[in-house]
């Protein structure tokens, strides 16, 4: 499979081991008839690259497997000690079919195999699934077979499975693996649910299922392991959850029943609670009755008896109305989850004592507030739970436990409410991200937990930690979007770790750590960076490259990519450049010198004679390098951009501790580099005929270029704004990618927010319609509206999430360093300010208020007001900031032109037309235009 898809693909296969993760082994049987025999343990398996198997005889019941390795499915064999490696591999299992299936059609089947694959049943082939030539991937496809004719029953069966991986992920990547007698309990559980919806189109389906597309947001706590979701059709879940809950009410006087899964997003109001903090409200109406749900995550211990993070699902029920209302509330428990999967509720059980549901044996959900009946059933024998709600039939014909060795159990908790006028009534269901069983003295202690004050105190606790640092203006959009990227850049770090995103993006990318480690610090959490950094640095292995990716246990799960080096010495020199801090430094200088050493040795590769004349001469060798820029047989700019910012940092942070010849050596590497990408690029362009620099040498007219060259400017990795070539270059990548989409940014033919990076090269280049070009796009097209939520990928058709992971971290950090550099961004020794505004904030007498915002050069804040009645703008300042060069004031508005400067009462006589220099120290600045 192509590079370009190793993202995507990795996406499916950690979401198919999330929506499996519950159970110890999948599709375990409650019944005592047994109708599916679980494969997906202990396979034999031996990879293949000079294709001797089919000659050797791999496939026959006779050949000695003693010697393979032993793997599981539903785990590309990349995780499971095969890394990179791309071609064909063989698993082998014998499997004891029962003598009891006699008589009946035998299948085998799988949830997905990456990419093609033949099948063997006792040494005959008879099956054959996937082509390379027509690009056909069973890699996130379901497959089945009737083996029927090739089995022994009561007896043991060889199965044997030759893959051919065309490249990323490897092997049975996706659950079920299994044999069965019912070939609908080998379907996948997505295609058949969608399948379903279109003979019973009335009912309940999730927005995915009605093609309504996929957006979800994140709710939880700061530094926790997992994290709550919530779905843009009001359903919430737990990345460890396999189920997810929402909220339907019917009005007991005409039976007529809401759902939000049947009403149209604009009819639903969706929004973080005070526009940025971390906890999701979800409201609708029933004729006069109103509902809103808040979800939101918190320690409710309180000297009681829970320990762990719990999340809590608010219900409020408004009667506004002069008369009392009988209502009924139904929350549903349903295997659907958030981005468009379907996990595994192979049991429901109400317990009345604890008042709660019990989910597959061990995790249970309760309220406080008494259940007044429960009622399950399961989709594929009988239907979705909302089915008997709409016949009006739920009561007597369904039960309040239901076991399904499917995995496709669902139910729903009733409340049967009497709501006297004008009085909101709650309901509270708690739930957990781990196994927990509520008992009857749980149930109690929460009656007694006063939740306003939980959410209140929740409220106040994020309030005080996202605002470290302070912006003000008049478009309120744009700062809570700041402040929200924020909340979920801490809610996605792990241990300290950053991870890009809760479900697919749950492991430490460097690239993604190094802008989320920039935006961290340039809104105050240096405590936060310097408790993330430690992993890039104890991850370095001893050749000193730093990997792409890799887990908790700092295992590395990516490919190699060169620029992971420069990410990890720029995040390092980014830390010491806002706190100064030199025993940290010196701590961890040794990675940084052997970083740089192997980059040094890499790129020795492109410094042979031989190719002094070509477009490769003395830049990197090829890398899969950002992903999505190409495969990993191009040689990437990106890499190139990223290796010269590394080696200019720790030529600094050599300096900074002493290591004078260390420093020296640093910067001759970082120079060279420069030049040679340099002369790499100008040949291209040259000898091309082309007026921009493009990707690599590899690609010349691909989206990539416009990304692949940014980090060039942002952080600033070789390239110079002052460059003709590049201002043009970034001219045309604005003509081409894009101003056709009024700001979107389209890359592989989807939409990608890092179009942000692109917004602060813009920015640096004075560009500044294009610059709010972007921002304006992203804010009125946000993959969840007003949840400042973006995917990774998205659908250029729907708007909504198409790849990828969300709300992606990198992406939240590209918004946050973005905004921030609009009113302060540093360049060398000078801080520069307001080169970002819109004139548009001071109207009606608003102004820009910048509160304790941090800088390499100590923190800063300043007001900036405008009297137009005196044609004057008032900045004053205050802080430790004391940056050497002092400051350049960038005023960007159309037709604006300075007539005279006031510094602390003395007039300036140099100045331009849109700018004033000053310098540290300098209180008070009056401009006359």
């Amino acid at each position: 499979m192509n590079y370009v898809f190793r993202r995507v693909k990795l996406f499916f296969v950690v979401i198919s081991f999330l929506s499996f993760f519950i159970q110890a082994s999948s599709f375990l049987t409650y019944s005592e008839e047994v109708k599916f025999i679980d494969i997906s343990k202990e396979w034999k398996f031996q990879i293949d690259p000079d294709e001797l198997g089919i000659k050797n005889g791999w496939f026959k019941l006779n050949f000695d497997d003693s010697e393979w390795k032993i793997l599981e499915a539903g785990k590309i064999w990349e995780n499971q000690g095969f890394e990179e490696y791309d071609g064909t591999g063989w698993y082998r299992k014998s499997v004891i079919i029962p003598e009891g299936w006699k008589g009946n059609r035998v299948y085998i089947g799988f949830g997905g195999v990456d990419d093609e694959y033949e099948l063997f049943i006792n040494s005959k082939k008879v099956a054959a699934f996937g082509s390379k030539e027509e690009v056909e991937s069973f890699h996130n496809r379901s497959s089945s077979t009737d083996i029927t004719e090739y089995v022994k029953f009561g007896a043991s069966n060889l199965i044997v499975l030759r893959i051919n991986d065309w490249g990323g992920g490897g092997g049975i990547s996706k659950l079920p693996a299994g044999l069965s007698i019912e070939r609908e309990l080998l379907l996948d559980p997505r295609e058949y649910v969608i399948e379903k919806s279109k003979k019973y189109p009335d009912l309940f389906w999730p927005y995915w299922v009605q093609g309504k597309g996929i957006a979800w947001t994140m709710v939880g706590t700061e530094n926790t392991l997992e994290e709550f979701l919530r779905s843009h059709d009001g359903s919430v879940g737990a990345t460890t959850w396999p189920f997810t809950l929402n909220c339907w009410v019917m009005d007991g006087e005409n039976n007529k029943v809401v759902a939000p899964e049947k009403m149209p997003f604009d009819k639903i109001k969706s929004n973080l609670y005070g526009g940025y903090i971390p906890i999701s409200e979800y409201s609708f109406k029933l004729n006069e009755i109103s509902l809103k749900t808040s979800f939101f995550s918190a320690d409710i211990d309180k000297d009681l008896m829970f320990k762990k993070e719990s999340g809590i699902y608010q219900i409020l029920i408004e009667n506004p109305t002069n008369k009392t209302k009988k209502i009924k509330i139904f929350v549903s428990i349903r295997p659907y989850l958030v981005n468009g999967n379907v996990g595994k509720v192979h049991k429901l059980e109400w317990d009345k004592e604890s008042n709660s549901i019990i989910i597959n044996d061990n995790l249970s959900i309760s309220s406080d507030v008494m259940i007044s009946g429960f009622y399950a059933s399961s989709i594929r024998k009988e239907n979705d739970i909302s089915k008997f709600i709409l016949d009006g039939n739920y009561q007597e014909k369904l039960e309040s436990k239901i076991e399904d060795e499917t995995g496709m159990a669902n139910g729903f908790l009733l409340y049967n409410l009497s709501i006297p006028p004008k009085i909101i009534a709650k309901i509270n269901v708690i739930g957990f991200f781990d196994p927990h069983r509520f008992s009857k003295e749980d149930f109690l202690s929460l009656k007694e937990i006063d939740f306003e004050k939980i959410l209140q105190n929740l409220s106040s606790s994020w309030e005080n930690r996202l605002k470290k640092a302070k912006i003000e203006i008049a478009d309120k959009r744009v700062i809570d979007a700041f402040y929200a990227s924020l909340a979920y850049i801490l809610i996605s770090m792990d241990n300290n770790m950053p991870h890009p995103g809760p479900l697919a993006y749950n492991l430490f990318w460097a690239r993604d750590s190094a802008y989320i480690t920039a935006a961290l610090l340039r809104a105050g959490f240096s405590d936060v960076v310097e408790k993330s950094l430690p992993y890039y640095m104890k991850s370095q292995k001893e050749d000193g490259e730093f990997p792409s990716i890799f887990d908790i246990n700092l295992k590395s799960v990516g490919p190699h990519e060169w620029d992971a080096q420069g990410q990890a010495i720029f995040s390092l020199a980014e830390y010491y450049r806002f706190t100064k801090n030199k025993d940290y430094l010196k701590n961890y200088f040794q990675n940084v010198l052997k970083g740089c050493q192997f980059l040094g040795k890499i790129r020795e590769k492109n410094l042979d004679e031989k190719l002094r004349e070509t477009f490769f001469y003395g830049i990197l060798p090829p890398s899969v390098s950002a992903e999505d820029l190409g495969p990993g047989t191009w040689h990437h700019y990106w890499d190139d951009f990223w290796a010269i910012r590394g080696l200019y940092d720790g030529a600094y942070l050599a300096k900074e501790i002493g290591k004078k010849e260390e420093s020296k050596w640093m910067k001759h590497e970082a120079e060279n580099l420069k030049m040679s990408v340099k002369a790499s690029y100008e040949k291209i362009m040259r000898e091309k005929e082309i007026d921009w620099i493009p990707n690599g040498p590899d690609d010349l007219e691909g989206s990539s270029m416009a990304r692949g060259t940014s980090p060039g400017l942002w952080p600033g990795g070789g390239l110079s704004p002052e460059d003709e070539k590049v201002r043009k270059s970034f001219e045309r990548y604005h003509e081409k990618w894009i101003a056709p989409y009024g700001g979107a940014y389209l890359h592989q033919n989807r939409f990608w927010p890092y179009g942000f990076e692109l917004g602060y090269c813009f920015l640096i280049l004075g560009m500044n319609d294009k610059v709010h070009q972007i921002i304006d796009w992203h804010l009125n097209h946000q993959t969840f509206p007003e949840n400042y939520s973006w995917a990774e990928q998205i659908d250029p058709k729907t708007l909504y999430f198409q790849s990828g992971d969300m709300p992606h971290c990198w992406v939240a950090a590209d918004y946050v360093n973005l905004v921030r550099a609009l009113f302060l961004r540093e360049d060398e020794e000078k801080l520069i300010l307001c080169s970002g505004i819109k004139e548009e904030w001071f109207q009606n007498g608003n102004k820009i208020n910048i509160e304790n915002l941090p800088s390499y050069f100590g923190n800063l804040s300043y007001y900036l007001g405008r009297k137009d009645e005196e044609r004057k703008l008032i900045l004053k300042i205050e802080g430790n900031a004391q940056p050497p060069s002092g400051y350049k004031l960038i005023i960007p508005f159309k037709d604006f032109e300075i007539k005279k400067v006031f510094i602390d009462g003395k007039e300036l006589k140099e100045f331009k037309k849109t700018e004033v220099h000053f310098p540290a120290g300098s209180k008070e600045i009056l401009i006359y235009y």
